[in-house]
């Protein structure tokens, strides 16, 4: 007799979605803000709980990143550093095992493909940081999180 398989006995995969923009005209390496309010900028600083942290809600993994940058921000790094600036915090290595993302070209769409330091529970406390060899000005970004 063949084994067969219903619907529900088949877990399809969760995703979840975090649209990023921003804006910054520095060189320097900075980190990625999640949604700001409609009174405020998109800050790029680890000192602004209220733009670039995020408490995850679940636990699971960033599996990959989408960015569009108005100016080529050069060879990037993409990590995530977690904790808070109070309790220490910790910078993660790359997210990516071939280490960087070549954006030497501004109003293309990159992919980065998050395998490794990846994996977060619920509860912990993010940022998203982007290691940068030239500025970004305006940039937009998508990422996606696989739920455990």
């Amino acid at each position: 007799m063949a084994n067969t398989f219903t619907k529900a006995s088949v877990a399809a995969t969760q995703y979840h979605y975090e649209i990023h923009q921003w804006y910054n005209t520095g060189t320097a390496n900075y980190y990625i803000p999640f949604g700001s309010s409609a009174v405020e900028s998109a800050m790029t600083s680890s000192s602004l709980y209220d733009d670039t942290f995020w408490i995850v809600p679940f636990s699971g993994k960033l599996i990959k990143a989408y960015m569009m940058f108005d100016s080529a921000p050069g060879v990037c790094d993409f990590k995530i550093r977690q904790g808070t600036t109070g309790t220490g915090g910790s910078l993660r290595s790359s997210l990516m095992s071939g280490g960087t993302v070549d954006c030497t070209h501004y109003g293309r769409v990159f992919t980065f493909t998050c395998d490794q330091n990846n994996t977060v529970s619920e509860g912990d406390v993010i940022n998203l940081y982007l290691d940068i060899t030239a500025k970004t000005d305006q940039a937009v970004a998508t990422t996606v999180w696989e739920i455990d």
